[in-house]
């Protein structure tokens, strides 16, 4: 048998290029595979702002809600302190988008204990929104840091919470000096 150069520079060129072929398509493989893990993870982020907008409104819903029954729980308060004169106009002017918020009460059996307990859990339902509002902040903040969305719509979601949270700070009696530039700073 006899062996030639060519033939052996011929066979090895086969096997070449055979790996080759494999080695492209696995490239080709894992490229696709990345680009498909990276579309996943930025419809996922994209969803999750759109989800964290939707809460941001519905927070703000709530927030506007329960500073008008807070508002018409104080001045049944003081009402009751000068005599208890206004409780039923004060009753049903204190409305939210045309529902009445204080429906609860009845003229009779309205009390400073029942008032206080009233405003008590009013407070505690904001503070509650709150805390929803920071954990919001530093959701939208970490998504931002790990540049999932675009700066731009990031710090749009963010100036509305902060907006959100520094209109509302004096009825859950905290201050908030979150600033978005500083953790990210931070983060990086």
């Amino acid at each position: 048998m006899k062996v030639s150069v060519d033939n052996i520079l011929g066979s090895a060129q086969r096997i070449n290029n055979r790996r080759q072929g494999v080695d492209n398509s696995e490239t080709a493989s894992t490229s696709e595979t990345r680009r498909n893990d990276n579309a996943r993870v930025d419809s996922v982020a994209d969803m999750r702002i759109r989800q964290l907008e939707s809460e941001l409104r519905v927070v703000q819903n709530s927030l506007s809600q329960n500073q008008v029954a807070l508002d018409g729980m104080q001045r049944l308060r003081d009402d009751l302190a000068a005599g208890g004169s206004q409780q039923q106009e004060i009753l049903n002017n204190t409305r939210f988008e045309g529902r009445v918020l204080l429906s609860e009460f009845s003229i009779g059996d309205i009390n400073p204990e029942l008032i206080d307990k009233g405003i008590d859990n009013i407070s505690n339902s904001i503070n509650q929104e709150f805390v929803n509002l920071k954990r919001m902040l530093v959701e939208v903040d970490n998504i931002a840091a790990a540049d999932m969305i675009s700066a731009q719509r990031a710090n749009e979601l963010v100036s509305g919470v902060q907006t959100e949270i520094s209109r509302n700070s004096d009825l859950a009696g905290i201050t908030s000096n979150i600033n978005a530039d500083h953790v990210r700073n931070l983060i990086s």
